[in-house]
């Protein structure tokens, strides 16, 4: 997809959409649920996206759908994808899930809270992530997690997390 331009993109329709550079609609796929999830690209074409239905799906570059996997919760979170391929998505049951490329179960931890916030991997395998909390029981956090899934550190804020952490330089 990124070779020829294309742009994909998710609707409030649950519709995904591909589009020619032009502007003309190359393909569109009716999913499951409400697309509040940005797609991503893996490093075989192939794209990914989660749906407030729970699902995460992977099509080809053409629109053709590869496998889809259901969550416990509804999915606000973009994937992202190491260079392995692994993808790392959030869903609003608390849990952060990894997938392996074939769509099935890498790990999943809960993180006791709504993750609606993207996750984002720094280049030595560290995943971050934040999430939200409830204003009595439940502190919003960011979390640090290593690549087997095991937190390695956690940091309290006094706001929830919705937006996507950054790695710098």
């Amino acid at each position: 997809i990124a070779s020829d331009s294309t742009i994909v993109f998710g609707s409030s329709d649950a519709n995904l959409y591909a589009l020619h550079p032009n502007g003309k609609l190359k393909w569109k796929k009716l999913l499951s649920g409400t697309l509040y999830s940005s797609p991503a690209i893996g490093i075989d074409g192939s794209i990914y996206i989660g749906d407030n239905a729970g699902l995460v799906y992977a099509f080809d570059s053409s629109g053709n759908e590869k496998w889809r996997y259901q969550t416990a919760g509804s999915i606000f979170s973009s994937p992202a994808i190491d260079g392995e391929g692994t993808i790392y998505i959030g869903s609003s049951n608390g849990s952060i899930y990894t997938l392996n490329p074939n769509g099935t179960l890498k790990w999943s931890k809960s993180l006791g809270a709504i993750i609606e916030s993207s996750p984002v991997i720094s280049s030595n395998g560290k995943i971050y992530i934040g999430t939200e909390g409830d204003g009595v029981n439940i502190t919003p956090k960011i979390f640090g997690l290593n690549k087997d899934g095991s937190i390695y550190w956690k940091f309290d804020t006094r706001g929830n997390i919705i937006s996507s952490p950054l790695i710098g330089t």
